[in-house]
């Protein structure tokens, strides 16, 4: 009876750590393994650039022509399907931790792995900032945003202009009125 439930707990132990998936490589050590299927796990902090074709990559390093950058690739088709819909993919995944499973292949800018929906998962909305690491950059500037303010010059012209008409019409009122009292 011992033998039968330590057969039955070492089975179970079995199978528990058989569901469990592989530990996700960093992207330096997914460099290595083109050609082979992996899960690598990154922080997106920078995206793009998109080709002709429409891809989107999601960068593992904010310059993505650098050696060792990884990129998860969308392809133009599935872009639709993903959470961020196809024309938010790029601030839907930037500065969020993910998790993409397939086949390392070598694209334009290095290593990286086509990115279906149902192979890339976020694992970490929040991670935390490297303390070496620049900060991200500033928000865009609207499209509306001008540069120059306004200029006020032609409203204190007016202004200055209305004022010293004015002044000139009470020294003309109060010349008259000298001059009618004087009878010249």
């Amino acid at each position: 009876m011992r033998r039968t439930w330590g057969a039955v707990g070492v089975a179970l132990g079995a199978a528990a750590a058989a569901a469990q998936p592989p530990p996700a490589l960093t992207p330096a050590e997914a460099v290595g393994k083109v050609g082979e299927a992996h899960s690598v796990e990154f922080v997106v902090k920078s995206t793009g650039p998109k080709t002709k074709d429409g891809r989107l990559y999601l960068n593992s390093h904010p310059n993505p022509t650098w050696e060792g950058n990884f990129a998860a690739v969308i392809e133009a088709a599935d872009a639709g399907r993903f959470p961020g819909g196809a024309k938010g993919l790029e601030k839907f995944y930037l500065g969020k931790q993910v998790r993409v499973t397939g086949r390392i292949e070598t694209f334009k800018n290095g290593p990286g792995v086509r990115a279906g929906p149902d192979k890339l998962a976020v694992t970490n909305p929040n991670p935390p900032r490297d303390p070496l690491e620049a900060p991200p950059p500033p928000d865009p500037v609207p499209d509306d945003f001008d540069p120059r303010p306004p200029s006020y010059l032609p409203y204190y012209l007016v202004a200055a202009g209305l004022v010293l008409l004015a002044a000139w019409y009470v020294l003309r009122e109060r010349n008259r009125r000298r001059d009618a009292r004087d009878g010249g």
